[in-house]
């Protein structure tokens, strides 16, 4: 179902029983197009962009925003007003939640549930089986300018658990199977099959 509503743009493909809801926007352009079309005074239908490509049974509520270049695997649940930036690739059977902000060249697996308002910085890297509360935050640059540091995403492996609230500092590695508590702010990588918990984390304990 496709409400009237929704715009596509750079004719992106979907497989079947696909759901949009009313203000869906997909496939829309890049800052750097974006910038040259103003410049040029086009309209976005004259861009070149590029695909987006949407497995089936995938469900876009209301007001979801889904940038070019973005690939999507089948069975996404979403709630409302999230935002996916350019060439960003997610796997089969993930839920977004409302108001998820996730940027661009980000590279997320299968069975990923990212709860409600967390943000997903540039360049990181989340893998399958892994869960977040709300309000969770990955950083990607220290300095908040990247002319003295470059863009480094967190890398969580697989079937990690974070909290609510947690924030992820740029760079930080979280090993597979590992625990972080709500409101914990990581400064360090975690290894694997273990229970951080606090500001700045810390082992509470190993899982095995």
């Amino acid at each position: 179902m496709i409400n009237p509503e929704s715009k596509f743009y750079g004719n992106p493909a979907f497989g079947e029983n696909c759901f949009f809801g009313s203000n869906v926007i997909i496939g829309y352009p890049d800052q750097t197009k974006l910038k040259r079309a103003i410049k040029e005074d086009k309209l976005i239908e004259q861009l070149k962009l590029s695909k987006v490509v949407i497995g089936s049974n995938c469900v876009f509520r209301d007001g979801c925003i889904v940038y070019e270049g973005v690939r999507i695997s089948h069975n996404l649940r979403s709630g409302h007003y999230f935002q996916i930036r350019e060439n960003t690739v997610i796997g089969e059977n993930c839920i977004i939640g409302t108001k998820v902000i996730i940027e661009h060249n980000v590279k997320i697996g299968d069975n990923v549930c990212l709860q409600s308002s967390s943000f997903i910085c540039p360049n990181a890297v989340i893998g399958d089986n892994v869960t977040t509360g709300p309000n969770v935050t990955l950083l990607d640059n220290k300095y908040l300018d990247y002319s003295l540091s470059p863009s480094e995403g967190p890398i969580i492996e697989d079937n990690v658990k974070i909290g609510g609230s947690v924030t992820i500092l740029p760079g930080i590695r979280v090993g597979s199977n590992s625990i972080i508590g709500a409101g914990s702010v990581v400064t360090k990588d975690i290894p694997s099959d273990s229970i951080y918990v606090g500001n700045p984390a810390s082992l509470l304990r190993k899982i095995r």
